[in-house]
């Protein structure tokens, strides 16, 4: 049996997979230009979902330089709001993933900015008209006092602190420079506390640094700050998260229970999770777990060609099961014939048929 020992070594091997937390968002950062071309401050804009994907509602506030931001707008059609001096207006905007810059203009009564277009699947530049509409809503007044202009002041400041830490931390988390990825998003959300996406990167620049019980706290304040009712896109990564990352710690049990939230929420994106139980599992010696969590991958993805891989491999870990191997080396060739696996799928399949 060392052949098989020596083949059995390959499963032991198995890479995890996760999904970060910000994949379903855009990062949204504009300016409001008042009629007379100055940046208007302290204006409060609106952003309501109208589509049928969600119900999702973001407030923003402009800074003292009339730029407002947030760092995780889920995608869909949104009706944009605001109310400046005297009047209220109203704008449409189709937003998608990745970094959204929009311009409210009320000289020119126009919005304009970048959109996803449902009809190209693109991105596209986009310039749409500013509607003036009732005035009902409390008219935003100026500072009354110094404290008060200084109070804004400071929140204005404040906010461009945590949206330079942030940015920060996203270009060192792609630089792979864990350290200051950790540290610049803890910045951020020291000053900022309420936004989920900020503590949703800090756990997965802890997480690929390979700080798994920081990764886990840092997940689970993600979860808790988020409102799960404005932004379901992204509460099935939240999910699939912590499931790794209970894994990781040795809670399987918290794990599957992960795995199974995300299962109802993205039933085909699930089928990672329970593979990643797998891979932590098959790495910490335990087989049978590992060869469970595999079949429910299987489960939830038919179509999971490495999930029969793995679970092949699980069955050579008694003679008795190997023939049970047979089949799903067979089904994993037959969806991925060329697949990273094949070569070693066949050598395999050709062990286990010689063994029956």
């Amino acid at each position: 049996m060392k052949a098989r020992s020596r083949l059995l070594s390959l499963g032991f091997l198995i890479v995890f997979c996760t999904a970060t937390a910000w994949a379903q968002s855009g990062q949204l950062q504009g300016e409001l230009v008042g009629p007379d071309g100055n940046a208007l401050e302290g204006v409060a804009i609106t952003l309501e979902r109208t589509d049928a994907g969600g119900n999702n509602r973001y407030e923003l506030t402009t800074n003292n330089r009339g730029y407002f931001v947030h760092l995780a707008v889920a995608p869909g059609d949104y009706e944009i709001t605001f109310r400046a001096g005297d009047k209220q207006y109203l704008t449409l905007a189709r937003l998608g993933v990745g970094q959204i810059e929009v311009k409210l203009n009320l000289q020119r009564l126009e919005y304009e900015g970048n959109e996803f277009s449902r009809i190209s699947g693109q991105v596209e530049h986009v310039v749409r008209d500013i509607r003036e509409m009732s005035a009902t809503a409390t008219i935003i007044r100026a500072p009354a006092n110094d404290a008060e202009r200084e109070a804004r002041a400071e929140a204005a400041r404040r906010a461009s602190a945590v949206q330079e830490a942030f940015t920060a931390g996203r270009a060192a988390l792609d630089a792979a420079n864990y350290d200051e990825a950790i540290s610049q998003f803890s910045l951020a959300a020291e000053a900022d506390s309420t936004q989920h996406v900020i503590f949703g990167n800090l756990g997965v620049a802890y997480e690929r640094a390979g700080m798994w019980p920081e990764a886990l706290a840092a997940y689970e304040e993600a979860q808790t700050t988020a409102d799960f009712q404005g932004v379901l896109p992204e509460e099935a990564n939240y999910y699939r998260n912590l499931t790794l990352a209970h894994a990781m710690n040795g809670n399987v049990d918290r794990a599957i229970s992960n795995a199974e939230n995300a299962a109802a929420i993205d039933p085909a994106g699930a089928a990672q999770s329970f593979f990643n139980i797998g891979a932590v599992l098959t790495n910490q010696g335990e087989v049978e777990g590992a060869a469970d969590a595999f079949g429910r991958a299987i489960d939830v993805n038919p179509e999971f060609s490495e999930a029969y891989y793995q679970l092949a491999l699980a069955k050579f870990g008694a003679d008795e099961t190997i023939p049970e191997a047979i089949p799903l080396l067979e089904k994993y060739l037959e969806l991925a014939p060329n697949g990273e696996y094949a070569e070693g799928a066949q050598g395999l399949l050709e062990f286990a048929r010689g063994n029956q």
